[in-house]
Formats: structure tokens, C-alpha cells, sequence
């Protein structure tokens, strides 16, 4: 399996990617957008399919990937293919959905050597626009996920899935993310995450600001990278489900104190209910 250094480093990639779309100001300010995606060439181009739209209470939307077509590597086994991932987005809930399956190939040398994807993958990016009063200068906007999902796994482990999940108030630096893999054949997940006070979740009362979360799911070569071949043929098989749900927000100083009154003001009518912290994690 990947190591957790190289998967934070991917996440790294992506949230650069993700606040170059926010400085830029490509993104409305109550906004979402879903991607689900599987490769399905030696190339690793994959068909592609997306969805942008208005965030709010009531939004209900997904996008959904589905091939079942042989994955090309010029190999006398037959090599076959087959993927199906979705992303969806209800409301204060995120579903991320993969599974794949790919069988009787030889050699896998090039497929994903320059790529950071993988073959299957979903994503969906949400963005607000926030005011925050009943207090006086700086504070920190620290969001509570419940997360329940599981990993399963009938194949060889060739591949590793895994999900993830960033956020934060300023596209200064990036994010770090809270990362959930796979450890075995099948394992689950269900716990509530809060993160700690850092410079990436913080405001000033009064002011508008940007709040953006990024959730996403890939099932990767191990080490996202192929560099060695794989002896004869071989068949894996990987799923991943995950709902990811909004139960609130807690507003703090930087030592993680609440400032009680808080009240958050949401351009996009999603409702952020206001918490005591929890114990960071």
C-alpha cells in the first residue's frame, strides 16, 4: 500500500489545484462541483464526466462514470476493464462512490506512471461565502464531518483505495487533509472529525470570506506510481463508499476556546448549526 507521505502529497496536488481555482475567482460564492471519472487507456485519459451548479439547502445532483471496456496494453491475455464511480451532493451530504475491476493483464508498466488520478476516481468540490458576527477580530471557522463509509476489496491488492477530506477559509498554502484508507480486504469507517485552529480556517468577524471543502475518492496503483512489471495475470477488485455529512461548526480562538454568541450567515442557505468544539482528533 501507499505510504501516507505519498497520499498527502497527492492530496497536497490536488488542493493546490483547488485553491488556484478559488484565488483566481473561477468559483461562484455558493457553488459546487462533482467530477467522476475512470481511465480506461494506456494513457490514462479518461472519459470524463462533471457537473457545476448553485449550492443551497435543497441541491440534489450527481455525476456518474461507468465503462466497461478493455484497458489497452497490447497484451495477448485479453485484458478487460471495468469501472463505475459516482459523486453526489445533497444538500449538507456528499456521497463518493467507486469500484473497480480490472483483470487478465500481463504488464502494467505505463499506465499510471506519470499520473497522479486514478483509474477510478470521484470528487466534489463545495464553495460559500460566509459572515460571521457576535464577536471582534480574528477567530477560527472549525467545520464537524460525520464520515461512515467502508472499503472492500476481492482481489489481489494490486490497487489502494481511499478518501479524503480538505477544507479551509484562505487559498493561502494549500490544505492538509484528514485521510481515510484501505488497511486489509475490507474495512469501515465512522467517526466525527473536527480539525484543530489553523491559519487555513481563519477569519475576522464581519467580514465576508470564502469557506471551500474538497471531498474525494481514488483507487490508485500502490504508490501512484507503475514503474515494475506485475507477473502474470492478475485480477483486482476494489470498492469505495463513503457519505460525508455537514453537522456543524464550531468558532474558537486560536487555543480552541468557543466563542459562544457566534452566529454564521450563509450566502448559499445551507444551514451551519453552531457547536461547542469537540476534542480535536
Amino acid at each position: 500500500m501507499a505510504s501516507r507521505g505519498i497520499l498527502i502529497s497527492l492530496a497536497a496536488l490536488v488542493s493546490a489545484c483547488l485553491t488556484g481555482t478559488i484565488s483566481d475567482g473561477a468559483a461562484p460564492a455558493a457553488s459546487y462541483s462533482l467530477s467522476a471519472y475512470n481511465c480506461s487507456k494506456m494513457n490514462c485519459e479518461p472519459p470524463f464526466q462533471s457537473r457545476k451548479g448553485v449550492w443551497s439547502a435543497a441541491t440534489q445532483d450527481r455525476a456518474e462514470m461507468e465503462t466497461g471496456i478493455p484497458f489497452h496494453l497490447g497484451v495477448a491475455s485479453g485484458p478487460t476493464f471495468y469501472g463505475k464511480s459516482i459523486a453526489a451532493v445533497q444538500g449538507d451530504s456528499v456521497t463518493l462512490s467507486n469500484h473497480i475491476q480490472m483483470a487478465n493483464f500481463e504488464k502494467w508498466t505505463r499506465a499510471l506512471e506519470e499520473k497522479v488520478i486514478g483509474p477510478a476516481s470521484v470528487e466534489v468540490y463545495l464553495f460559500d461565502t460566509l459572515t460571521i458576527a457576535g464577536g471582534d477580530g480574528v477567530a477560527y471557522f472549525l467545520p464537524v464531518y460525520e464520515v461512515e463509509g467502508t472499503f472492500a476489496s476481492s482481489g489481489e491488492k494490486f490497487l489502494d483505495p481511499w478518501t479524503a477530506l480538505c477544507f479551509g477559509t484562505t487559498p493561502r498554502g494549500g490544505c492538509g487533509p484528514k485521510i481515510w484508507e484501505s488497511h486489509g480486504g475490507a474495512s469501515s469507517v465512522h467517526e466525527f472529525y473536527q480539525p484543530k485552529p489553523t491559519e487555513m480556517l481563519q477569519f475576522r468577524f464581519g467580514e465576508h470570506f470564502q469557506y471551500f471543502v474538497n471531498f474525494y475518492s481514488r483507487i490508485l496503483a500502490p504508490g501512484a506510481r507503475v514503474a515494475a512489471v506485475l507477473p502474470g495475470l492478475i485480477r483486482d477488485d476494489e470498492t469505495v463508499d463513503f457519505v460525508i455529512k455537514l453537522v456543524g461548526v464550531s468558532i474558537t480562538d486560536k487555543d480552541g476556546k468557543e466563542i459562544v454568541g457566534a452566529k454564521v450567515v450563509s450566502d448559499s442557505g445551507v444551514e451551519y448549526k453552531v457547536l461547542p468544539p469537540r476534542t480535536a482528533q
